[in-house]
């Protein structure tokens, strides 16, 4: 259900976050979790995948009450997922453009 999509969890080193975690790839998305602590995040990683049983699942390191923290960690993540998300920005400037070619095959035009 979820296989091929890729999903960012904060707060997925306990409590509901990492519940969300689990079940997100449960159903076959690639997730990648947020921690203030890398060594927490990655332990949590590790519970996520063994819960699981999917080994796609990527630690990041980030305390998001700071800005530069924030922007640090948009830089590590689509660093990491970068071919995931040119191959989804792709597909859907694709499939945009199939419809509204579509679309214009439909609609009556007026001079």
């Amino acid at each position: 259900m979820m296989s091929g999509k890729t999903v960012l969890v904060t707060g997925a080193t306990g409590g509901i976050g990492k519940a969300t975690a689990i079940g997100l790839a449960r159903l076959g998305a690639r997730v990648g979790i947020t921690g203030r602590d890398m060594a927490r995040a990655e332990a949590a990683a590790a519970d996520i995948s063994a819960a699981s049983n999917n080994a796609a699942v990527d630690a990041f390191a980030a305390d998001l009450s700071s800005q530069a923290e924030v922007r640090r960690l948009a830089c590590d993540v689509l660093y990491r997922y970068l071919a995931d998300f040119v191959q989804c920005l792709v597909l859907t400037r694709i499939e945009a453009s199939l419809r509204m070619i579509s679309a214009a095959e439909t609609v009556p035009w007026r001079n």
